[in-house]
């Protein structure tokens, strides 16, 4: 009987307990991450992780497709790259939003660390199977506090107070800075929009920008846009210059934004003041 219940008492350690795969519930990989990697080269850069046809099956690549691998992560966290001719790799996430790997590439072994971006999560648009017409709630005129963050750690930066400008047509949508600074995305729904901006040209089509999206920055973006309310939207944009990882930088800027009232627009507030006053006299 004491035998038995070792037995069961062992497969539940392997089986059942969250510790044995870092105890961090269900893994959520998807989303943009900020990836350092050392080995014979080094460098940080932005990837993001896509599920794929399959169960639990994933890509991890930078924003141009130069290397991507292609593989299972577990549930709990477990990752297992598909072996290749050229590239292979295993690792773990010991959070929903950190993971540490080692990845094979053309012969070389690169310690590899994930961060989740800052100011993103699992939903972060980074594709678009279709798109849809925005709704004009998305439109007007709003001010916003810019918080620049740093990308590796999410710390702030600099925080400003200034006004955007959100321009509706059809599925686009338009983020305009007084200044002239400016970010187009696509909407995936009426109130949620994505940014993809990648040059130089992507390495395979679902790599590349999405159509119709630009930014007045000289570098490539991923974007998310989310009205969070009638008069309330958030959205982060991620920056990064077009050079190799190696000597490339990132950059966060995380918008939370509040509708300007239209001239005139009083409200329900306002209006029964003035009655009340008029009543009074």
């Amino acid at each position: 009987m004491r035998s038995v219940m070792v037995s069961v008492a062992l497969a539940c350690g392997v089986l059942c307990s969250s510790s044995a795969f870092g105890g961090v519930g269900e893994i959520d990989p998807r989303g943009v991450f900020f990836h350092t990697f050392t080995g014979p080269s080094s460098g940080t850069e932005w990837i993001h992780i896509w599920d794929i046809e399959g169960e639990r099956r994933y890509r991890f690549s930078d924003t141009r497709g130069v290397a991507p691998y292609d593989g299972v992560i577990l549930p709990n966290g477990q990752i297992t790259w598909d072996t290749l001719p050229t590239q292979s790799g295993s690792g773990m996430f010991t959070s929903q939003d950190n993971a540490s790997q080692s990845l094979v590439f053309n012969g070389g072994t690169f310690p590899s660390t994930l961060q989740r971006a800052p100011g993103t999560d699992a939903t972060f648009i980074t594709r678009i199977d279709s798109r849809e017409d925005g709704d004009s709630s998305a439109a007007g005129r709003w001010g916003v506090e810019i918080e620049t963050l740093d990308a590796s750690t999410g710390e702030l930066i600099e925080s400003e107070q200034t006004f955007v400008t959100t321009i509706v047509d059809g599925d686009l949508l338009r983020i305009e800075l007084d200044d002239g600074t400016f970010y187009q995305g696509v909407f995936e729904t009426g109130t949620t929009a994505g940014f993809r901006v990648i040059a130089p040209n992507a390495l395979a089509p679902e790599f590349e920008s999405f159509v119709g999206s630009e930014t007045s920055w000289s570098q490539n973006l991923l974007g998310d846009f989310r009205m969070t309310g009638d008069d309330t939207f958030s959205a982060t944009m991620l920056l990064h210059t077009r050079r190799r990882p190696a000597i490339q930088n990132q950059t966060v800027y995380r918008f939370t934004g509040s509708r300007v009232p239209t001239p005139g627009a009083m409200g329900v507030l306002g209006i029964i003041g003035i009655a009340a006053a008029r009543r009074r006299r």
